[in-house]
């Protein structure tokens, strides 16, 4: 083709006289097939990411759906946490508390706000919270993945979700109305955020990290001295001079924790994440081993 910023004199003198050979192309077709390979290469691998993706997907959503067919009728009736009872209380009548106009902080809150938005939208339904924490497990499955994959390998991050996503208590606790399904997600969230920030050196992920971790204490309130752990290891991992991340992940955790603390001082009149000490007095009970062995729920310790 001849380009249009040429005179015509010189278009003419092009399209006189038989072509002539045209010179070989600057990059010859052998060289430019020894790209393939690369190229092919580069899309099996991703292939195989995928598929391993895929799998871990299949591992984590598959059984938890069979389960909860099989348990659909018992769901919402055993084996419930009281987050349940005061999810429903703040759908009905807008208290957070076992009974209307009566707040309480009788439970740690991150499961019963979990539940507060499934069931003001969709209901009260087995297979809303089913689907809901069958998601969840997914989320932490890739989770898991992605800190198996930052710390080692794909490969190993891959199986490392298997383990953990395909042990049988969890499947079938996963669908049930339990509030760890929402511990182990935000567990391995600030895992990896903790991962990313010592590996970037970010302030920011730090941060994240420590806002996580002031999420997973409205979870479990055992967790509390859990962001000065992390900042520990930050600097540990960074050296003194990386101080500042640790005070920003305590400070961002702090933050995270505050609403709820400040909430229980003005409602309640005490600063506390909980008022339940139940579960360290199960936990530490005699009755416990035996009542669960004999396949009993570990709230029947009296």
């Amino acid at each position: 083709m001849v380009s249009r910023c040429r005179d015509p004199a010189a278009a003419g003198r092009a399209r006189i006289g038989p072509r002539g050979p045209r010179p070989p192309a600057v990059v010859p077709a052998d060289a430019r097939a020894l790209g393939s390979p690369v190229r092919r290469g580069t899309c099996s691998h991703r292939r195989v990411r995928r598929g391993g993706l895929w799998l871990v997907a299949a591992a984590a959503v598959l059984p938890r759906l069979a389960v909860l067919l099989y348990e659909r009728d018992r769901i919402l009736t055993k084996f419930t946490e009281k987050s349940d009872d005061f999810a429903q209380t703040f759908v009905h009548h807008g208290t957070f508390g076992f009974l209307p106009g009566e707040p309480s902080a009788y439970t740690q809150p991150l499961y019963g706000f979990f539940l507060v938005p499934l069931y003001w939208l969709f209901g009260r339904h087995w297979i809303v919270v089913g689907l809901a924490q069958t998601g969840l497990a997914l989320a932490t499955a890739l989770l898991v993945y992605a800190i198996g994959a930052r710390v080692v390998s794909r490969r190993v991050g891959i199986v490392a979700a298997l383990i953990s996503t395909l042990n049988p208590y969890l499947v079938w606790h996963d669908v049930h109305v339990n509030r760890e399904i929402v511990d182990q997600v935000v567990a391995a969230a600030f895992v990896l955020a903790i991962v990313i920030a010592v590996e970037r050196r970010s302030t920011r992920w730090a941060a994240l990290a420590g806002a996580l971790t002031g999420i997973a204490i409205l979870g479990n309130s055992r967790l509390v001295l859990l962001p000065l752990a992390l900042a520990a290891y930050v600097v540990w991992r960074l050296g003194f001079r990386a101080w500042v991340a640790g005070v920003v992940l305590v400070a961002a955790a702090a933050v995270a924790a505050a609403p709820w603390v400040i909430r229980n001082r003005v409602e309640l009149g005490c600063t506390t994440i909980t008022t339940d000490a139940r579960a360290l007095w199960k936990a530490n009970n005699l009755q416990t081993y035996h009542v669960l062995a004999s396949g009993h729920w570990i709230d029947e310790v009296k």
